[in-house]
């Protein structure tokens, strides 16, 4: 948190906002406005620059002077080989002076540049510095290895024999991560095991260091003191002491939310601000309390996202790579029509580790989340609606990790309304909700292979049931013959790396997703395959999965196939988005032999390479990636489709003179073939829908913005059997 007058900055781990006080308006900056990247580690403010200091995990600086960015990579790029992270920004003049994870490095603000760095580690070497400040004559440094410190008027800091590691501090040898210097005191912090802290203080000109009163031990969050007060968060409340150190003021929560403060700050009209780990921006001012949470996501938390048109719903627990819980308890969230929904507890329990969500498309009210520790959730109308375990349902017990447990982490909804559901290491591993609220089990021969476990599973049109097994078992495909009441006639067979019997490029597979010609799309360690004939898995024909050949720079290749594809998903056109590990996100051909795009976090505003989920609003063409830093969206340019084209519409319309952006027509068939011509019948430009969407830049064949008129859409169906005509007017 940081004080900018008129404006409070608060910066979360992906982004920042800016609270304005004036008018009580928020402002986002983020990777996709403003910043250069993710991960946000540090801030300060400086009024007389009017400039905003922004540090990253990475060592990335941004500068926003007047709130116009500038971006400052060197630390990033230094050949350092050691933690680059911003831990805390101090001004000295018009320097900013940086405490990295390797040591300092000096800003010149008024020139945007490194003016110095200090390496403060023995024999030069990198040294994790916490924080600085001075005291008038010297710096101290709060450090991985104790206290060091050195003369503020030493012209060559640089040299690190010209810092000394000071002994007459409590224990200091120990990790010091706080310090703070006001006219009177010293206030320092020192962790001890884990986050269990001490903070000691004495005056300027004293030499006793005492205990800070009612906080030893503590689990510390932070740590603020300027001239009028001393403030300090522990885990659940925030402790306000005066200059005496005397008269001790606990506070907790408001508007529900338990004091977790990350970020303190007070501010000269006497406002008391946290930045705080629940609740978002919380405050005490002229006596009045203060909460400020952005609409969004309560935290960064998320395993699965799932979208159906303007429903975006998220699961936001997790497991390790040895499917251990994670026992996240951050509880659910999605956006509704625009606006986001947090349940942070249902029904006043916590919920652990949610691994899969599935939205009703019949019914998109309805959300359906899969726990991996307390069975299966019902939401309705964006609240708790049922609780489903072994005495509602069919769902199975299982103890497994000495705890026992419903673990699901498989959901999807079937083109009957089905709710096709996974109960992990149970003997009865699949299981059905009816659209009537009943449930059955099913079990499949061959059974499981043992040690392994069911996971994520796709119910696809064609009324055959996939399912993943964990640990490098590969793909289980169930046939249940259209007879959901009878299970005497199903059938199910194992796929793997055997020719004949899947032909998979490795047996460890992530993902699975069904494309708009009922084709198998599967994620692997090994890049993509698709079964292009799934039909034929139970006929005893040739099914096996095939990689794709491309043409790289004269080599033939497979496609991304050293890649790790965590996430596939098909857009209205046909196309595949495909997300991965680490190299970001890729948008494929309808076929995967060419390339459309490929997003990182180099080359756009993608938040992280490690992409964990994508999903898609198919009325917008909006494409949401979940990242292993947060959520962004990409709006796409291929939606639903409509073979009727009975509502085509164009935005915007008129187009002025002042827009840059793509004008869309929407409404459209599959493949639609569109015309855009003059009043004259002259044709200026032609393409074909991806979905139900074409766009135009407003330019003709030329590459000129067209004229000042009114101009013809025509659309046809690929076949021409159908055939609109619409209208859109150009003002230059």
């Amino acid at each position: 948190i940081a004080d900018g007058g008129d404006v409070i900055y608060v910066a979360t781990e992906s982004t920042l906002f800016i609270y304005n006080r004036l008018d009580n308006s928020v402002e986002r900056v983020s990777k996709a406005y403003k910043l250069s990247d993710s991960g946000v580690s540090a801030i300060n403010y400086n009024a007389e620059l009017d400039v905003l200091v922004v540090g990253f995990t990475n060592g990335n600086v941004d500068l926003l002077y007047g709130g116009e960015p500038l971006n400052l990579p060197d630390i990033k790029r230094s050949s350092i080989l050691a933690d680059k992270t911003i831990n805390d920004i101090y001004f000295r003049g018009n320097d900013a002076m940086l405490s990295c994870g390797f040591g300092i490095v000096v800003l010149d603000l008024t020139k945007a540049e490194v003016a110095d760095t200090y390496m403060l580690g023995p024999g030069g070497e990198a040294l994790n510095v916490n924080a600085l400040r001075d005291d008038g004559s010297e710096f101290w440094a709060a450090t991985d290895d104790g206290m060091y410190s050195a003369d503020v008027d030493e012209v060559f800091l640089a040299n690190f024999q010209n810092w000394y590691k000071r002994t007459d501090v409590p224990a200091p040898d120990s990790e010091y991560d706080k310090i703070e210097i006001n006219s009177t005191y010293y206030l320092i912090q020192r962790r001890d095991t884990g986050q269990t802290h001490y903070a000691y203080f004495k005056t300027l000109v004293g030499t006793e260091w005492m205990d800070l009163p009612d906080y030893q031990g503590e689990n510390k969050r932070d740590l603020y003191m300027d001239d009028e007060v001393v403030m300090v968060t522990t885990f659940g409340v925030l402790k306000i002491y005066d200059m005496d150190f005397q008269d001790l003021s606990v506070w907790g929560g408001m508007a529900g939310e338990e004091m977790k403060g990350n970020g303190l700050l007070h501010t000269p009209d006497g406002g008391i601000w946290v930045a705080n780990e629940e609740g978002g921006l919380i405050g005490w001012f002229q006596g009045k309390g203060f909460n400020l949470q952005p609409d969004g996501p309560l935290n960064l938390g998320l395993r699965r996202i799932e979208a159906w048109n303007d429903n975006l719903w998220v699961a936001s627990g997790g497991a390790d790579g040895a499917w251990v819980s994670l026992w996240n308890n951050d509880g659910v969230y999605g956006m509704v029509d625009g606006s986001w929904i947090n349940l942070p507890l249902l029904d006043g329990q916590g919920v652990a580790d949610y691994m899969e969500v599935a939205i009703n498309p019949q019914d998109p009210s309805e959300v359906f989340l899969g726990s991996w520790v307390d069975g299966l959730i019902h939401l309705k109308d964006g609240d708790l609606f049922e609780r489903y375990n072994e005495t509602n349902s069919t769902l199975n017990v299982v103890n497994f990790g000495s705890l026992d447990r419903i673990g699901i982490a498989g959901l999807d909804f079937d083109t009957q309304g089905n709710l096709w559901i996974t109960n992990s290491y149970s003997e009865e591993p699949l299981h059905l909700r009816t659209p009537d609220g009943n449930f059955k089990a099913f079990n499949f021969t061959p059974e499981v292979p043992e040690g392994s476990l069911i996971t994520e599973v796709l119910a696809t049109q064609q009324g055959y049931v996939w399912v993943l097994l964990s640990n490098g078992d590969g793909l289980l495909v169930l046939d249940y013959k259209d007879t959901l009441t009878d299970s005497s006639d199903d059938e199910s067979v194992l796929l793997t790396t055997e020719e004949g019997e899947g032909g998979l490029p490795v047996e460890w597979v992530n993902c699975m997703e069904e494309d708009l010609d009922g084709e198998i799309w599967v994620g692997t360690l090994q890049g993509p395959a698709i079964f292009y004939s799934p039909e034929a898995i139970f006929t005893g024909e040739n099914f096996d999965a095939q990689q794709i050949l491309i043409e790289q720079d004269g080599n033939v290749q497979i496609l991304l196939e050293t890649e790790n594809i965590t996430s596939i998903e098909i857009d209205g056109a046909n196309r595949k988005w495909m997300g991965t590990t680490n190299s970001g996100v890729y948008l494929l051909s309808e076929d995967g032999t060419r390339q459309i795009y490929h997003f990182t976090a180099e080359n756009s505003p993608l938040l992280s390479n490690n992409v964990l989920d994508i999903a898609i609003n198919h009325s917008s063409g909006e494409v949401f990636f979940a990242t292993a830093r947060g959520i962004i969206s990409f709006l796409g340019d291929a939606t639903n489709f409509y073979e009727e084209m009975d509502n085509v519409s164009v935005f915007p319309n008129p187009v002025h003179p002042d827009y840059e952006g793509l004008i869309t027509i929407d409404g459209l068939s599959q493949d639609a073939d569109v015309k855009i011509a003059d009043v004259s019948g002259n044709v200026v430009y032609q393409t074909q829908a991806n979905g139900g969407r074409a766009t135009w830049d407003g330019r003709n064949f030329n590459g000129a913005r067209v004229s000042t008129g009114v101009y013809m859409v025509f659309v046809a169906t690929s076949d021409g059997s159908s055939t609109t005509v619409s209208k859109v007017a150009f003002i230059n």
